[in-house]
């Protein structure tokens, strides 16, 4: 059960836009760097597929997710180019 992954580490950062039409906005600073993961599930039914979290990777490597979004709250993800 793979992860979709956007990297915004050579760019401004990360926009999100929800169903509603607005958008939050994730720009990098200070030495933080986002990314988006989508889950993307192999199981029919499973309640978590496309749940997305926001988020960047410390110096030891971990994971440190900034916001979490359920199916169905957004739209889309994508990448803010500088």
């Amino acid at each position: 059960m793979p992860w979709n992954a956007l990297d915004a580490r050579s760019q401004k950062g990360i926009r999100v836009t929800f169903k509603n039409g607005t958008v939050d906005d994730f720009i990098n600073s200070g030495g933080i760097f986002f990314s988006a993961q989508v889950w993307q599930s192999d199981y029919v039914n499973d309640k978590t597929d496309g749940n997305m979290t926001v988020g960047d990777w410390d110096s030891e490597g971990k994971w440190q997710v900034k916001a979490s979004f359920p199916t169905g709250s957004y739209a889309f993800v994508k990448v803010i180019f500088k």
